[in-house]
């Protein structure tokens, strides 16, 4: 684990490094899990919408630092502060269909992992409390009004980077 300690101009981060097993690209500021049907290997990691990723909270190993590609080693940061965490801000069922309304995020508001669209959804404002949060804001995004459906739009999620807290369990 790399923790600096008093590294100027540089925030307090842990990271752990793991191998990509998935058959896709890890986005940066994607939420990955251990992978443990890859020959048994702890450090080997998936995204949440792999089949064989274990999907218990609990088992996330972090979020990615940068893209790692499929069959290389990453880093992923398990605390500290991620500056472009992968946050779904409006999905839909279907390309046809039309993306709903969608509230504001103000800093402290936390998330849980999207295991469909591979990144992280609000859960709830700050002031809830329903322990210790994993995800954490750090920084406000405006609400969206919903949106109809386009030809030229196949997309089923809307993501954005957004600065986060992070104290994964790992």
């Amino acid at each position: 684990m790399n923790a600096p300690l008093r590294s100027k101009n540089r925030p307090h981060t842990a990271r752990i490094t793991c191998y990509n097993s998935d058959a896709a690209q890890i986005p940066r500021g994607a939420p990955v899990f251990l992978n443990y049907t890859a020959a048994g290997e702890e450090k080997y990691v998936a995204l949440p919408s792999t089949g064989s990723a274990a999907k218990n909270t609990f088992l996330c190993q972090g979020l990615a630092t940068a893209n790692v590609p499929v069959g290389e080693w990453g880093e992923f940061l398990v605390a500290g502060f991620h500056f472009a965490a992968k946050v779904i801000r409006q999905s839909r069922a279907a390309s046809t269909d039309s993306y709903a309304s969608v509230a504001a995020i103000a800093v402290g508001d936390y998330f849980t992992i999207d295991s469909v669209n591979n990144g992280l959804a609000r859960s709830g404002a700050g002031a809830a409390s329903i322990g210790p949060a994993m995800f954490a804001a750090l920084e406000t995004s405006v609400s969206l009004a919903s949106t109809v459906s386009t030809t030229s739009d196949t997309s089923v999620a809307v993501t954005i980077g957004l600065k986060m807290l992070v104290r994964v369990f790992a």
